[in-house]
């Protein structure tokens, strides 16, 4: 039997594949033997086919022909020699200025062609290859290129499906296909090959003949501007070139420099076998050769990719790879930058911010030793520090310092260390050693000693060991150099330190407050001290009480428990905040000791060291107890302070609590930026300052929490007054800040003293009752709270009863609802749907999660739902998905528990994260992605998508696996032609992202129809399955997943 194959165009037009079966018949008749006849569905078929298997006949194009005739086969042409021509086809018109997308078929004389068209440029335009002519008609049809260039043969029956497609213009082809013959085939049938009623035999001179093309100037300066690029590119010498297939084929001088192989050496090797496998780059490029055996066009890039060398070093590059032919075979060609010395710096930069941060804490040399050597081997990613101490009496070096890691290598580094140090120590310089090739242990390869000053003189040295050869050089020195100035600096200043805290302490000692009271606190005497600290005269103090100094910055609970002490014998000890007579604050380190005279007489002698210096010098973490920074209002203990001092004065005399919380802040923060969100809550206060401050007790007890305590009320009917004007005051008023102004909106929470509350924190919980319903509502409302919030406030309490119960019971059971692949209908996963089951009834998430997330049993849940899914994961086989909280993502232990349960998983665990979380804190949210995408067996999915703020703004910044499409799109999708071009503009994104799509609260066979038609990965709802138990599922489904 004779193998016959054809080009894959044949496949996209009638004409052609008649033709092919009927010319295949004639063959048959005329050589007397079957044909099997292979006409391949795309590009990547025809190449694989051909790969692996032995051709007889090749009807191909020219290009291919080119290299069978090489091969030995016999050309043969059309007899009726009807030109081919290709066709630009595309919905829109040519827009000069723009830099145009076209989209082919993997056609090999692409380049050719692009030159004849005039309308194209080569160096501006953009090439998607694809598998065949429909999917590059499809790829304009989705908007991801301008035009397609096709086949004329195979354009008229795609284009005729779509009245929007128009030729923009046919181009006459230079070049035709060929029917190439096997030699020993020819051979064979020589005498009837000639009887052939389609084709014809091409002779040798005239085949060559034929495959040449003529081209104009301008396409010839075309092909010389490219050639100039390249040829720049190439001989760039800081640009790496390396060509390769299954082994290196090609590369330019820098690969030669930087790895130190010939280009003889490398072709011996595969280029992953130069390729450090850290960030997996190898197994990537592994599996790129095979995908390029298979005849795909694409590029990668790779940020970072390490690079073995001949002597054993590594170095740092940046990278591009992507698909070319060379010498006709589809090759990979491999673009970097030498990037190590940036690496290198940035690292070592590292180290110094953080030697810089250690400088201004470290008060001993131990705990400057232990972060610097922390600090070295965690950001240098180094194998060893120590600090090396000089016994100068026996002239002997020992090891001061070493961290625990660095430990385990001290006893294979010994003979190296006392050499290094012993030189450091005599030449009183940097030592570095850039590579070590023998020593006894193999993993340090540079190492560098670092002589450490004190007044001058050499205290100690600094020796870092590296598993890289060649990680330290000359080149940086300079930097080991500012370290070495750094720690120099460092160890003076702790000295420093030391003599100033001891000569500080002398000073204090001579100059404290004395000062005694009579049994009632009339002060009896003062020493000279106290007149210069406070500026009274000693005729103004004596007979009055130290009430004269009260700052009332603290408050009467405070003065009451210092009372209570001494007057029960007992000594008090406390910092004391007063006032001087200019009102100016100073603070006492006080000491109050009771004395008892002959006679029964009692006096109270007040001993105190002003430390106002001290803290003025910490004035910001002082005020942080009391006030806050940013707006000068009280802080949450401020606040307190000030309402419970009121409520003590003022026993049951009515007034008004308010809690205000701004609505989307953090959305305010990540559109115009922290610091305008800063001048935002400054004018917040501001307004509440002018509008009713000298009313009211103000405080920002919270990021974005304001608090409002109205004490000039007439009885507990003006709240709803006081609640029109908190309104009205943000509603009518934009705040402006610089030259954005926005409109506030918020939501309120508010309470009355007494009837709410008796004491601030009884007050308060009802205000916040309040204010969570409020949240549950539509923004800008203030809810007053009632016997009905009341009444949710005790089915509160009642649901923490009974989680609490329920995970010292194990009531907890999951319902697993399935989802389907949209095109095979089989099930792709089940997402966990956590129920109480308590009493004989079903409590379902509505009626406590919200309870949970805030509960301390959150992470006991935790480990029992990863632990059930995970359990269900290996039941099943399939993967699981589990729904995480806000607190369940910010908390470090969580991802220990993922860690410690979801090893050896056939299936991932999928966590599904909603959308607001992600924005609530960006860089948080990158950092746990991260953490949790080292764990084993992970995926994430963001769930309720499309219903939070600039989510496709987000979308580019998280490592997810999966987007859930929010049910309220899908509700909507048969009805809302907008909703309906959302959800494709979301699923094509997505698509483009590498992510699978999830659509949820699928009802309707309709919307289960449009879903599959804009191509959906995935489905989910009642239509399919509801959430079952986990024996329903065994029952339902055990046979489709096994």
């Amino acid at each position: 039997m004779l193998s016959f194959l054809t080009c894959a165009h044949i496949k996209d037009s009638e004409k052609e594949q008649t033709f092919i079966k009927n010319f295949s018949c004639e063959l048959e008749n005329l050589l007397g033997e079957k044909i099997d006849l292979f006409i391949p569905e795309n590009y990547i078929e025809e190449i694989k086919y051909l790969s692996e298997n032995e051709v007889d006949i090749y009807f191909t194009d020219p290009f291919t022909a080119y290299q069978k005739f090489k091969e030995g086969f016999i050309p043969f042409k059309k007899k009726d020699e009807t030109e081919e021509f290709f066709v630009l086809a595309g919905i829109s018109d040519f827009d000069k200025d723009k830099v145009l997308t076209i989209s082919t078929p993997y056609l090999k004389g692409y380049f050719i062609l692009s030159m004849l068209l005039e309308e194209l440029d080569l160096l501006k335009e953009h090439i998607i290859y694809t598998n065949s002519h429909e999917e590059a008609i499809e790829k304009v049809k989705e908007n991801e290129a301008d035009f397609a260039l096709l086949y004329g043969s195979a354009v008229s029956k795609l284009i005729n499906k779509d009245n929007q497609f128009k030729i923009i213009k046919k181009i006459k082809s230079p070049l035709n296909h060929y029917l190439m013959v096997k030699k020993e085939l020819y051979i064979q049938y020589k005498a009837r090959l000639k009887n052939l009623k389609y084709f014809q035999e091409v002779k040798p001179e005239e085949f060559l003949n034929e495959l040449h093309v003529s081209l104009n100037p301008e396409n010839i300066s075309n092909v010389r501007q490219f050639y100039d690029i390249a040829k720049l590119v190439y001989e760039n010498k800081y640009i790496g070139i390396m060509i390769y297939r299954d082994k290196i084929l090609h590369i330019n001088k820098l690969v030669e420099d930087i790895t130190g192989f010939s280009l003889k050496e490398l072709k011996e090797l595969e280029i992953y076998q130069i390729i450090d496998d850290t960030e997996n780059v190898k197994e990537k490029i592994k599996e790129n050769i095979q995908r390029r055996v298979n005849g795909e066009f694409f590029s990668c890039v790779y940020p970072v990719v390490k690079l073995n060398t001949k002597n054993k070093s590594i170095r740092y590059v940046r990278a591009i790879d992507r698909t070319i032919l060379y010498k006709n075979k589809y090759c990979g060609l491999f673009i970097f930058q030498d990037i190590s010395k940036e690496i290198r710096y940035q690292k070592l930069y590292k180290v110094l911010r953080n030697i810089n941060k250690v400088i201004t804490t470290a008060l001993t040399e131990e705990e400057l030793y232990e972060a610097i050597c922390d600090s070295l081997i965690k950001k240098l990613d180094i194998k060893s520090a120590f600090i090396t101490d000089i016994d100068r009496k026996n002239n002997q070096l020992k090891i001061k310092y070493g961290c625990k890691e660095s430990t385990e290598y001290l006893k294979d580094i010994t003979s190296i260390n006392e050499r290094l140090s012993q030189k450091a120590y005599k030449e009183g310089k940097i030592i570095i050693v850039p590579y070590i090739e023998k020593s006894n242990t193999e993993s340090i390869k540079s190492c560098a000693a670092i002589p450490l000053f004190k007044k001058g003189k050499i205290v100690s040295i600094l020796n870092i060991y590296s598993n890289f050869p060649y990680f330290f050089d000359e080149e940086t020195k300079n930097l080991l150099e500012e370290i070495q100035y750094d720690i120099s600096f460092a160890l003076g200043r702790i000295d420093a330190i030391r003599d100033s805290i001891i000569l500080k302490q002398s000073i204090e000692n001579s100059t404290e407050w004395l000062l005694m009271t009579d049994y009632t606190g009339k002060i009896l005497y003062v020493n000279d001290f106290v007149l210069k600290l406070t500026g009274y005269k000693k005729e103004e103090i004596l007979g009055e009480t130290p009430r004269i100094f009260k700052s009332g910055y603290q408050s009467k609970q405070f003065y009451r428990e210092l009372w209570d002490t001494i007057l029960s014998g007992k000594e008090f000890n406390g910092i004391i905040v007063n006032r001087k007579k200019n009102g100016e604050l100073f603070y006492l380190d006080m000491k109050i000791v009771p004395v008892e005279l002959p006679g029964g007489i009692k006096r109270f002698v007040s001993i105190g060291r002003d430390i106002t210096k001290e803290k003025l010098l910490s004035e910001e973490n002082e005020m942080l107890r009391y006030y806050d920074i940013l707006t000068g209002l009280y802080n949450y203990n401020g606040f307190v302070a000030q309402v419970e001092e009121y409520i003590s004065n003022n026993p049951n005399k009515p007034a008004i609590l308010f809690l205000l919380d701004i609505a989307d802040f953090s959305y305010i923060n990540k559109t115009y930026g922290m610091i305008f969100g800063d001048k935002i809550l400054k004018k917040v206060a501001d307004l509440l300052k002018g509008y009713i401050g000298e009313k009211c007790i103000i405080g920002k007890i919270g990021g974005d929490e304001f608090a409002i305590f109205c004490t000039e009320i007439k009885d507990k009917n003006d709240i709803f007054e006081l609640t029109e004007s908190i309104k009205n005051l943000f509603q009518t008023k934009n705040i402006k800040a610089g030259d954005i102004s926005i409109k506030i909106q918020f939501h309120g929470g508010a309470s009355v003293y007494p009837d709410d509350g008796k004491n601030f924190y009884t007050l308060h919980e009802s205000a916040s009752v309040a204010l969570k319903e409020a949240k549950e509502e539509k923004k800008n409302q203030i809810k007053i709270f009632n016997l009905e919030l009341g009444r949710k406030a005790k089915r509160y309490i009642k649901f923490e009863e009974i989680i609490e119960e329920a995970i010292e019971r194990n009531l907890f059971v999951f319902h697993y609802q399935p989802y389907f692949d949209i095109k095979s209908n089989k099930i792709g996963g089940f997402e966990a749907l956590v129920r109480i089951r308590y009493k004989n009834k079903l409590y379902y998430p509505v009626d406590f999660i919200s309870i949970l997330e805030n509960s301390p049993h959150l992470e006991k849940f935790e480990k029992w739902a990863v632990k059930e899914a995970v359990s269900k994961i290996k039941k099943w086989r399939k993967p699981v998905h589990i729904n995480l909280s806000d607190r369940s993502f910010r908390r470090s232990n969580f991802i220990k528990i993922i860690e410690k349960y979801t090893k050896e998983l056939e299936q991932p665990l999928i966590l599904e994260i909603i959308e607001r979380i992600y924005i609530k804190d960006i860089k948080k949210s990158r950092e746990t992605i991260e953490k949790l995408r080292k764990c084993q067996n992970i995926n994430i999915a963001i769930d309720d998508f499309g219903t939070g703020h600039s989510t496709l703004a987000y979308l580019k910044d998280f490592d997810v696996d999966m987007l859930k499409i929010d049910m309220s799109f899908i509700k909507e999708i048969t009805v809302n032609r907008k909703t309906k071009a959302l959800v494709e503009g979301i699923v094509h994104l997505a698509r483009s992202l590498g992510l699978k799509t999830v659509a949820e609260g699928v009802e309707i066979t309709e919307q289960l129809h449009i879903l599959e038609d804009i191509g959906v990965d995935y489905v989910q709802g009642f239509l399919l399955s509801k959430p079952l138990p986990e024996e329903e599922i065994d029952k339902k489904f055990f046979d489709k997943i096994g």
